[in-house]
């Protein structure tokens, strides 16, 4: 016959009739549990509290909070190696072993969860120790973040120290790149004050070429004047472009037209060659350039008078006419409207010798496609008028 023990970890175990009223060890804590006699009111039996664990379940619980010591030592050293959430689950996981070793409380708090997890939650004191632990973890993870977050943030602040670094580099490389240009453009001006071009234009494409400079505005307009002075070909079209009076004047007493001095560097010198030996030429050919545009503005003007356009619809004036007494009136009207249209209509006026409109002449077209003719028959029931005028020729 056995009789049933319980210990106050909660592990129940029995035990035989003959140790009744004796001390037996726990089987799973240690703690000294004294075996109820058959007499006793109560059936299972409880360990005094004021009984220590052996020597030798100490000694166990210090090697286990070791161990946790070392897993959390691990976890921390991997952290700061290369931050990942394995490392921060060896933390928490070492933090509760070291919990779990030094408290033997916390152990049977553990074990009753596993066995009994509802009686464990009325445990006032598990309660707070299992709170005590989430405390602990969420610091663990809080410092976890702390420690991914630190090294980017270094990175950051590195990065943005290095930027600046590199743009202080940039900007003092690009004003000694500004100050070498500034001092070729003034060695460029005196060059050319002496009259020598070419010198001043050796000097500028220097100026033109330092790489890294920004500051080239006056450089390139200088380098342009000296362009226009010296090719023949931009001096023959800027003597073609002025007014007729100021290149009359230039050739009389060769007197520069001031919008080329302004425009034309060094214009005394080689410029000045160039205008008298090609000034012959431009004349000949301003000459022919009048001629030309006054050719096509009367060409332009022969056109207006031979043509009427009713936005897009032409008529061609030389081709209307009229026979006295006959109440017609014929001509060639044109599609110039770039589509076909549905149909066409024009409408003439009609005038007898006072002036006096006497009524109208009409003629329609269907399907008028682009860019056809149309030769026209207006007819009207009067016979007898003098003049006549288009009032209206339209199309869709």
């Amino acid at each position: 016959m056995t009789i049933a023990v319980q210990c106050q970890c909660g592990k129940r175990s029995r035990a035989k009739d003959d140790q009744a009223g004796k001390r037996v060890k726990c089987p799973d804590c240690g703690r000294a549990v004294i075996v109820p006699t058959m007499s006793s009111p109560q059936s299972v039996a409880v360990a005094s509290q004021t009984e220590d664990p052996p020597k030798s379940t100490s000694k166990a619980r210090y090697i286990v909070a070791a161990v946790g010591g070392l897993i959390t030592l691990q976890g921390c050293i991997f952290k700061l190696i290369e931050p990942s959430l394995f490392a921060t689950i060896a933390m928490v996981v070492g933090m509760v072993v070291v919990v779990a070793g030094l408290h033997v409380e916390i152990q049977a708090a553990i074990r009753q969860a596993l066995s009994n997890l509802i009686a464990c939650f009325k445990r006032a004191s598990t309660i707070a120790i299992w709170s005590f632990g989430g405390v602990l973890a969420l610091g663990c993870v809080l410092y976890s973040h702390w420690l991914d977050q630190a090294p980017i943030t270094a990175a950051n602040e590195a990065k943005a120290i290095v930027e600046r670094a590199e743009q202080a580099k940039q900007q003092r490389i690009r004003d000694d790149a500004n100050s070498k240009v500034a001092m070729l453009f003034g060695e460029a001006t005196e060059a050319l004050k002496t009259g020598d071009i070419e010198t001043g234009r050796q000097k500028i494409e220097k100026a033109l070429a330092v790489p890294h400079a920004n500051a080239v505005a006056n450089a390139r307009n200088l380098y342009e004047q000296i362009q226009n002075a010296t090719d023949p070909t931009r001096i023959h079209n800027a003597l073609y472009e002025i007014s007729d009076e100021t290149f009359q004047q230039l050739k009389q007493d060769g007197t520069m037209p001031p919008q080329m001095i302004g425009k034309f560097m060094a214009l005394n010198l080689r410029a000045k060659e160039l205008v008298k030996a090609d000034i012959e030429r431009v004349a000949e050919a301003r000459e022919s350039r009048r001629k030309q545009i006054a050719w096509e503005s009367k060409s332009r003007r022969l056109a207006e008078l031979q043509e009427l356009n009713f936005d897009g619809l032409v008529l061609l004036q030389d081709t209307v006419w009229h026979s006295r007494n006959s109440g017609e009136i014929t001509g060639v009207v044109e599609n110039r409207r770039g589509k076909k249209l549905r149909y066409a209509k024009i409408t003439f006026n009609l005038y007898d010798a006072s002036g006096s409109q006497v009524g109208n002449a009409l003629a329609v077209v269907e399907g008028l496609e682009s860019g056809d003719k149309w030769r026209f028959k207006a007819l009207s029931f009067v016979t007898d008028f003098s003049t006549y005028k288009v009032s209206e020729l339209t199309g869709n």
